[in-house]
């Protein structure tokens, strides 16, 4: 009961630096997912030196420390282009390559899963190339990709932590601000711990349901 003062007091600023982590992770997925769809299109093209670019884009974004990747925008884009960046640009640059990196893939598995058939049925009537990936292939393909863009947007979620070491505010940055002011590490790691397990889990147990429904129907 002694440290209910504390949790009342700081309520608002963690749903707060909450609502700045779901809203940063999410504008993260969004605009990952429109560049990694758009990569995946060319990951499978017959222009091999568009397919190959994209293909190292993916592996070196996928084959790197997300943390790497945030000193590198942060203390890089300074350097090369004389451009003095802010914490949320670093984190929404970073974020949104590296995710990016990992929906390219995702979009491209999802793609080529679809099987060979559909490619043949929809040339047999007509259809060009681009007509069937986009009327008869991707529509099957987007559902395929549902679950992993979901387990995508949690593990992005949990590696916005990351941002609180170039001091960008979200909720791990704002534990380390309670624990400052209070100096009770235990109580104010322990919010943001609960903070975390709960939206992951909720959106663990979202895209089971979401799998489940995509088998049935």
């Amino acid at each position: 009961m002694e440290h209910q003062p504390i949790v009342v007091q700081y309520a608002y600023f963690f749903l707060k630096a909450t609502g700045i982590t779901l809203g940063l992770s999410a504008v993260s997925l969004f605009t990952g997912s429109v560049i990694g769809f758009l990569f995946s299109l060319l990951r499978i093209s017959n222009n091999r030196v568009l397919s190959t670019l994209t293909f190292v884009y993916a592996e070196v974004f996928r084959g790197s420390p997300l943390l790497v990747q945030l000193f590198l925008v942060y203390f890089g884009l300074p350097i090369v282009f004389h451009l003095n960046v802010s914490a949320f640009t670093t984190v929404a640059i970073s974020m949104i390559l590296y995710t990016a990196g990992y929906m390219t893939e995702i979009f491209r598995a999802a793609i080529q899963a679809v099987d060979r058939g559909q490619w043949d049925a929809s040339y047999s009537i007509g259809m060009t190339y681009t007509q069937a990936l986009f009327k008869v292939v991707v529509p099957q393909a987007m559902r395929i990709a549902v679950p992993p863009t979901l387990g995508q947007f949690i593990s992005i979620l949990k590696d916005s932590s990351l941002a609180s070491i170039i001091g960008f505010m979200e909720l791990t940055k704002a534990g380390m601000a309670v624990r400052a002011a209070t100096s009770n590490t235990l109580l104010a790691f322990a919010i943001v711990t609960c903070l975390y397990f709960m939206i992951c889990y909720s959106l663990s147990i979202a895209s089971r349901r979401v799998e489940l429904q995509l088998k049935k129907a």
